[in-house]
């Protein structure tokens, strides 16, 4: 199966196995550890196994909760973007966490884009969003070449 954002020359991001047995085997671990079930799909593009997981997250929510996690908005920007408090964003991420026994935050964007569960297209700032991140005052942050 093609991924549908995959454009020649690219190379996917996913956790890849070299075979269908070692997907299988780790598709069974996964299900016993976490509870969460996958599909084994063949990529052209890396020509390798990829797990899938379609079942998680459970929520729309989780889902727009990760995306705004990944372009690097904090609790409280993402309560105020999805117009709820802060409390139910860290709850989520924090449930979000547990299902998956994430270590931290990147820890689980990490695993998420492992499993096909987020793309890295779906998550790239835009022009506008992109001015929130550069520094106010350009010369505090310029390079000098003097030693």
């Amino acid at each position: 199966m093609t991924e549908p954002h995959a454009l020649p020359g690219s190379r996917c991001l996913k956790l890849a196995y070299m075979d269908r047995a070692a997907a299988s085997d780790a598709k069974r671990q996964i299900m016993r550890e976490r509870g969460i079930s996958t599909d084994s799909v063949y990529c052209e593009v890396c020509e390798k196994w990829h797990l899938r997981c379609e079942t998680w997250p459970p929520d729309r929510r989780w889902r727009d909760i990760l995306i705004l996690m990944a372009r690097g908005y904090r609790h409280r920007e993402i309560a105020k973007t999805l117009n709820t408090t802060q409390g139910v964003v860290t709850w989520a991420i924090h449930n979000m966490c547990a299902d998956w026994k994430a270590l931290s935050q990147a820890h689980l964007l990490t695993i998420c884009i492992s499993f096909g569960i987020l793309d890295p297209s779906e998550f790239l700032l835009l022009d506008d969003e992109l001015a929130r991140f550069r520094p106010r005052d350009p010369r505090r942050f310029a390079y000098t070449d003097a030693v």
